[in-house]
């Protein structure tokens, strides 16, 4: 009986491991990372392929989702590749598996260009695919439709969508640094110049101080903070377990009447190493909110020691070399050796008698106020630059003046230089080379001129006023014949007497 019970247990548990074992939702692969967003349905074209992929089960753990899309993605280029595969059906129910087809839609608009045979399980919390490689590239499968948000924004997940303003991120706040009188332990003084946050700009902010960058947590009288009416935050400061959350919080005003009489709304953000802090914008004069609760430091002396040398002799040495001033209750007695009251040297002398001995002043004085400039030099510097402003003002009136004289002189200077106006018989001249009937009153010939084509030369006319001149020749007054090619050479005018009347019909050439 024993036996058979060992052996149904046996048998049992071995039908439960090999049951585990082919079961896809135990027995599964995951696909990609979780923040790997590549597969998105919002994500553009990339150079995503899945021909190496290994035929099995698969789990999606991503932010940007974990559900294939039911709907053809039209022209494709999502999903981080050119031809975006899609599930053509319907999700199983619980436990159920179902065999869907896959579809790859390509840029040309077809959301069927390529298929594939897959397979669905629902495990209740998640789904399990049975994914196979595809061919040709470049083909991907499509799961989620979410992407992480843009830079300077967050969200629960990092991911859309809930995409908002990021305040840990640098570009979304503001920094208020070295503000030392913002701490719970500084205490406003009479002459002291109160913080005013009623100029504050409403916006997120980080604080940079030596006596903390968190905001005080616990109630500040009047007159502490810097302020006369300072804000305390009331409930505790966002610790790791609200990392990377926004809480809200309520701070008070102390005022005459206690620590809180007035409430504003704020926001704090743990950012893991720092936290920031929504402020508004405060409607009360000489009011701020209070940051940092170490003691204010103490203000530091700088001390600034010179070493020089002098090349001043000493008329008495110590018997030591190194010089120590101390006060001692001891009885000393100074003896004024010689004392001038000028203005130079008001004191030339004097020792000081001690029980270690007697020195003299005169040169320490004169070593250790060597480096300092004297009166007498700054009074040389002064007079020279007294004495350069002064050449400086004399050339700029010798300038002037040069520039004033020649534009008065001008006139006179470019009088030499005009044309004088041209005379009665400069005026004919010009006129008789330029007027026709002036040259003709001039000349007692005309000069005939005949067709030099035909090479029948010229002749000459005397000229007479009361003459009727012969019709059809063209008259040249004062020519010039030039031998070798012929031509005549046009010195003054040409004109036309009784023009020539050619017939339209008329074969021969016209004669001049």
């Amino acid at each position: 009986m024993k036996t058979i019970l060992y052996l149904s247990c046996l048998l049992i548990l071995c039908f439960g491991i090999i049951s585990v074992k082919g079961d896809p939702c135990m027995n599964y692969k995951v696909l990609d990372s979780v923040d790997d967003s590549r597969r998105s349905a919002a994500k553009s074209s990339g150079h995503l392929c899945d021909n190496m992929l290994e035929s099995g089960w698969y789990r999606i753990i991503s932010k940007a989702g974990e559900r294939m899309p039911t709907e053809c993605i039209v022209g494709g280029l999502r999903c981080g590749t050119m031809s975006s595969i899609w599930m053509n059906g319907s999700y199983p129910v619980t436990n159920e598996i179902r065999a869907v087809t896959a579809c790859a839609a390509n840029y040309n608009g077809n959301c069927c260009a390529y298929s594939h045979q897959i397979k669905v399980k629902n495990c209740t919390n998640y789904l399990v695919y049975s994914l196979v490689p595809v061919a040709p590239c470049y083909q991907a499968y499509c799961f989620g439709s979410e992407l992480p948000c843009p830079t300077g924004e967050t969200s629960d997940n990092g991911f859309s969508p809930g995409c908002e303003l990021d305040p840990c991120h640098s570009s979304n706040y503001d920094i208020l640094k070295g503000e030392l009188k913002r701490s719970s332990n500084y205490t406003l003084t009479v002459n002291d110049v109160a913080i005013e946050d009623s100029r504050l700009r409403t916006g997120w902010y980080r604080i940079d101080s030596v006596t903390g960058n968190d905001i005080v947590n616990y109630s500040v009288p009047m007159m502490q903070c810097g302020t006369l009416y300072p804000l305390w935050m009331k409930g505790s400061i966002p610790d790791d377990r609200e990392r990377g959350k926004t809480v809200n919080r309520k701070v008070c005003r102390s005022g005459l009447t206690g620590t809180c009489v007035q409430e504003y709304n704020i926001k704090v953000r743990n950012c893991g190493t720092y936290r920031t802090y929504y402020l508004t914008q405060l409607d009360v004069d000489k009011s701020a909110y209070c940051f940092g609760m170490l003691p204010v430091p103490k203000p530091t002396t700088l001390t600034t020691t010179t070493r020089s040398t002098t090349t001043t002799k000493l008329t008495t040495t110590t018997p030591r070399s190194t010089t120590t001033t101390t006060v001692t209750p001891t009885k000393t007695s100074t003896t004024l050796g010689t004392a001038r009251t000028t203005r130079a040297n008001p004191v030339s002398s004097i020792s000081t008698k001690t029980s270690g001995g007697i020195s003299t002043t005169q040169s320490l004085i004169k070593q250790t106020t060597s480096h300092l400039p004297q009166r007498n030099e700054k009074s040389s510097d002064i007079i020279i630059i007294v004495a350069v402003l002064i050449v400086l003002v004399f050339l700029l009136l010798i300038v002037i003046v040069a520039i004033f004289i020649l534009f008065r002189i001008k006139p006179h200077c470019l009088k030499d230089m005009i044309p004088p106006p041209p005379t009665y018989e400069d005026t004919m001249k010009t006129e008789k080379m330029t007027n026709l009937y002036t040259q003709m009153e001039d000349t007692d010939h005309y000069s005939c001129i005949k067709d030099n084509n035909y090479n029948e030369g010229y002749e000459e006319i005397s000229y007479d006023k009361n003459q009727t001149v012969q019709e059809n020749k063209l008259y040249l007054q004062n020519i010039a014949t030039v031998a070798v090619s012929n031509q005549v050479t046009q010195e003054n005018m040409l004109y036309l007497q009784n023009p020539i009347t050619v017939p339209l019909d008329s074969p021969e050439k016209p004669k001049i």
